[in-house]
């Protein structure tokens, strides 16, 4: 997997630093550096749209996660693997 990631918003505030759509998923990194992949089995279609439109809008994603999604999350990117796939798309 290749990832561009786009950065979240521009409020220093968010718990999100950035985020990259996939197909069929979405990858949100925070500002620890590590990601989380979400997709339509983890958390399912329903939440994937909502993240994605909160993704794109800059605000309201961290919030979103932590009320309706939680730990129903596809995978998980330490911030080391988050850099080598940035570093394989280029």
């Amino acid at each position: 997997m290749r990832v561009r990631l786009l950065p979240y918003g521009n409020r220093s505030s968010s718990g999100i630093k950035a985020f990259a759509a996939l197909p069929g998923g979405l990858l949100v990194q925070f500002q620890d550096g590590e990601a989380y992949l979400y997709d339509e089995t983890h958390p399912g279609s329903k939440h994937l749209s909502n993240l994605r439109e909160r993704a794109y809008a800059g605000r309201g994603l961290s919030t979103y996660i932590s009320r309706h999604v939680r730990e129903d999350y596809a995978g998980k990117f330490t911030a080391e693997e988050v850099l080598r796939l940035q570093d394989s798309s280029r």
